[in-house]
C-alpha cells in the first residue's frame, strides 16, 4: 500500500514537472512571438492561439480600450473564435469588471460570481470559469486579457502566471507601437513645417552631415527630385559659417535599431 502511494506520488511529481516545463516553453514562445512581430495584429492572434493550448484553458481573448469612448473593445480571440465575438464584443470601463480592471485588479471565478451581468448571455456557450487581467502600458490600463474554460475547476495559478506574462508583453508591444507612432507623427509634422518655407532649409549634425532638407532645396532643379541627405553641407553650401542660421535646439537622438544615444545639433542654413 505504501509502495503504491509512493509510486503515485512520484508519477504526480513527474507530471507536475512536465507541466511546468511545458508552461515555461509556452511562456518563452509567447514572448518570442510578440518580440519578433512585424504585423502586431497577426502576432497577437498567433500568441493568443498558442496561449489557448495551455492545459486548463479553452479560449483566450484580448480587449483594447477605445481612445474615443474608453470602452473595452474585443480585439482578438484564440481558441474558439466565435465564442465571444458577440456577447463580450464591448463593455464599459464603468462596469463592475471594468472598474476592477481600471484599478489594475484581476477578476476571476465563475461567470455568475465574476461577471453576473454577462452570465445569462454566455450560459449557452458552456463557459464556467473565467480570468480577466488588465493590460498595462506605461502605468496606464490599455486593455484586458481574458481566458475561459468549460470545466468547473478554477483557472489555476500556473495559467494565470502565463497570462500575466502575456499581458505584460502585450503592454510592452502597445508602448512600442505608441512610441513609434508618436515619433512618426512628430517627424511628419516637422517635415510639413519645414516644407512650408520658401527658403532652403537644412538640418545637419555636429559633423556637418545633412540629416534633412526641405522641398525648396530640390524644387526647380533640372535634375529632378533628389536627396542631399548624407551629404557634407560644405559640398552644398561652401563657407556655410557665414550664412548659417542660429542653432535651433540640441536633442538626444535615439539611433534605431541599436538604440545607441548620439548627440546631434539641429541647425538651419539658408542659402
Amino acid at each position: 500500500m505504501v509502495r503504491t502511494t509512493g509510486t503515485n506520488t512520484m508519477n504526480h511529481n513527474t507530471n507536475i514537472e512536465a507541466d511546468m516545463a511545458g508552461i515555461l516553453k509556452l511562456q518563452h514562445e509567447l514572448s518570442r512571438i510578440l518580440a519578433d512581430v512585424v504585423d502586431p495584429t497577426a502576432g497577437l492572434a498567433e500568441a493568443l492561439d498558442r496561449a489557448a493550448t495551455l492545459p486548463g484553458l479553452d479560449c483566450v481573448w484580448a480587449w483594447f480600450t477605445s481612445p474615443d469612448t474608453g470602452e473595452f473593445q474585443l480585439g482578438n480571440c484564440g481558441g474558439i473564435r466565435d465564442a465571444l465575438t458577440v456577447e463580450l464584443d464591448v463593455f464599459s470601463a464603468d462596469s463592475p469588471v471594468g472598474r476592477c480592471l481600471m484599478e489594475q485588479r484581476e477578476v476571476g471565478g465563475t461567470w455568475q460570481e465574476a461577471w453576473p451581468e454577462k452570465a445569462d448571455l454566455i450560459r449557452n456557450l458552456g463557459w464556467v470559469q473565467i480570468a480577466v487581467l488588465p493590460i498595462v502600458s506605461q502605468g496606464e490600463v490599455v486593455g484586458a486579457l481574458g481566458a475561459g474554460r468549460k470545466s468547473s475547476e478554477c483557472i489555476d495559478e500556473q495559467c494565470r502566471w502565463v497570462l500575466r506574462t502575456l499581458a505584460n508583453d502585450i503592454g510592452s508591444l502597445v508602448a512600442g507601437i505608441r512610441k513609434e507612432t508618436q515619433h512618426r507623427t512628430t517627424s511628419e509634422n516637422l517635415r510639413h513645417a519645414l516644407d512650408s518655407f520658401a527658403d532652403r532649409l537644412f538640418i545637419v549634425d555636429t559633423a556637418g552631415i545633412v540629416l534633412y532638407h526641405n522641398l525648396a532645396v530640390t524644387s526647380g532643379s533640372t535634375a529632378g527630385v533628389f536627396s542631399l541627405v548624407g551629404t557634407d553641407i560644405e559640398e552644398v553650401l561652401p563657407g556655410l559659417g557665414g550664412c548659417a542660421g542660429p542653432v535651433v535646439t540640441s536633442i538626444d537622438w535615439c539611433a534605431a535599431p541599436r538604440r545607441r544615444r548620439r548627440r546631434h545639433t539641429w541647425s538651419t542654413a539658408r542659402a
